[in-house]
């Protein structure tokens, strides 16, 4: 079974190709705004808004459409392509579109899980696999385990994880986080196009597919909900998009027992909430002033950083509130939805009542 993979595609296809090839710090600017696919095709965030200029972490964050977009045009088809192909993903024909910067190509869980997995172990690759090794009677031993196979620097494969925590723990993955471990994770949906919303009469907003694909130190895991098929009521919306994330959590509530932390490499340094790569070009590296031009690792007290990180945390607060709005929002149109139901289905049993 592949589906669309939607937003979890992202750090596969356009984050962690532009860390790997150009060394990104997590702090890296883009600048939200009205754009469109190279060939004129629209592109829009979920809320329909632009957020003017935001780092990649605040973009990953709150999953946003149109800073993946740009990020793969800089990065560039070829490289992102393979980057993911270097993470298990296959492409028919062997082709690669714009789209794929948020996820309209096509995948199944276990590759996805497969493609995570590099990112929670510092970089190397393991083909997944369901047989270890096959031990016959006369005690002969037949390894069967794939050879881990190194894809990326650990720093792309650390930064990338960070970020991922970011989205469980204060943006759209906050529902499959777990207390007490270190997780990692990326939401995904996709929508269904027009003509199949008004053939089968789904609602505005309805979703086609929904995932969750996250991770810790101890396990990764890919987890899909749809539906195979279109046809009457095979949508979902609301609290049923959040499924996923809830099976994830249930998983690694119930099996996960490391409570162990990703470990950051020694060619990374931190910076505020930021993370940087040693090594990186100059406008990579995190501003330099007066008070901190001899010790360009230490300046957590500088002025532009705190201006900087009051600017990240107002916007982060702006879109937490958002986002609480928007669900407020929906519970009470499924509240009122509910209850006109019940009525509805009372008022027919009064009336057969009295017949």
């Amino acid at each position: 079974m592949k589906r669309q993979p939607g937003s979890t595609f992202k750090p596969v296809f356009d984050y962690g190709p532009a860390i790997e090839n150009s060394k990104w710090s997590t702090a890296h600017q883009i600048n939200d705004h009205e754009i469109t696919y190279s060939n004129g095709q629209s592109i829009s965030n979920w809320d329909h808004q632009y957020h003017g200029m935001l780092s990649i972490r605040t973009a990953l964050q709150w999953s946003y459409n149109i800073p993946a977009l740009l990020t793969l045009q800089e990065v560039g088809m070829d490289k992102a392509q393979n980057f993911a192909e270097n993470l298990g993903i296959t492409f028919n024909n062997n082709k690669v579109y714009e789209s794929y910067a948020i996820g309209s190509n096509t995948v199944n869980p276990l590759e996805l899980a497969g493609a995570y997995s590099a990112f929670g172990n510092n970089g190397e690759y393991n083909t997944p696999h369901f047989v270890r090794k096959v031990v016959y009677p006369d005690g002969r031993v037949v390894n069967l385990t794939p050879k881990p196979k190194r894809v990326m620097h650990d720093y792309t494969a650390y930064l990338v994880t960070d970020m991922l925590r970011t989205v469980v723990k204060s943006g759209t993955g906050k529902t499959a986080n777990v207390l007490g471990l270190d997780v990692a994770g990326k939401t995904g949906t996709t929508n269904f196009d027009s003509k199949t919303r008004v053939q089968y009469g789904y609602p505005s907003g309805s979703v086609n597919d929904s995932w969750f694909a996250g991770y810790t130190p101890q396990y990764t895991m890919a987890v899909w909900t749809g539906y195979t098929k279109n046809g009457p009521g095979n949508y979902m919306d609301g609290n049923t998009t959040k499924i996923s994330h809830q099976m994830f959590k249930a998983m690694l509530e119930a099996f996960g027992t490391d409570q162990s932390s990703f470990q950051q490499p020694s060619d990374v340094y931190q910076v505020n909430n930021e993370l940087f790569i040693k090594g990186a070009n100059p406008e990579e590296a995190p501003p330099v002033t007066k008070n901190n031009k001899d010790k360009p690792f230490d300046i957590d007290g500088n002025k532009e950083d705190i201006k900087h990180k009051q600017k990240e945390e107002k916007h982060k607060q702006q879109e937490e509130n958002k986002y609480k709005q928007k669900e407020e929002k929906h519970k009470q149109q499924e509240e009122k939805k509910h209850k006109q139901k019940e009525e509805k289905h009372k008022q027919q049993e009064e009336k057969k009542h009295k017949q």
